[in-house]
C-alpha cells in the first residue's frame, strides 16, 4: 500500500467516524421518546436490537439525509441489517451525492 492509499484509508475511517457520531445522535433523539437512553452503537450493532421498526429506520435515514444534504436509495433500506450497513449507505451517498447501492 502506498502513502496515497494510506491517506485515503484514514480519510475514509474518519468519515465513517463522523457518520457514526451523527447516526448515534439521530438514533438517540428518536429512541429517547420510547424511553431508551445511553445507546452505544458499533458497526456490528443490529438495527433490530435497537428496537427499530421500518418507520423509525425511515425517520433516521431522512434525518441523516438532511444532516449530510444527500439522497440515499430508499429501496435499499429493506436490506439494512446493521449500523455498519447504514454507515456504508450514508458514506456512499456522501461520496456520490446520488442514490447509492450497498
Amino acid at each position: 500500500m502506498n502513502c496515497h492509499e494510506k491517506a485515503m484509508t484514514s480519510q475514509e475511517e474518519g468519515s465513517h467516524g463522523v457518520i457514526l457520531q451523527n447516526i448515534e445522535l439521530v438514533v438517540t433523539e428518536l429512541l429517547r421518546n420510547s424511553g431508551r437512553c445511553n445507546i452505544e452503537l458499533a458497526h456490528s450493532t443490529s438495527l433490530g436490537s435497537l428496537g427499530m421498526d421500518s418507520l423509525k429506520l425511515v425517520e433516521i435515514i431522512f434525518a441523516l439525509e438532511a444532516r449530510f444534504a444527500i439522497v440515499a436509495d430508499e429501496q435499499l433500506m429493506a436490506e439494512l441489517e446493521t449500523v455498519g450497513d447504514l454507515i456504508t449507505l450514508i458514506h456512499r451517498a456522501c461520496i456520490t451525492k446520488e442514490p447509492t447501492t450497498i
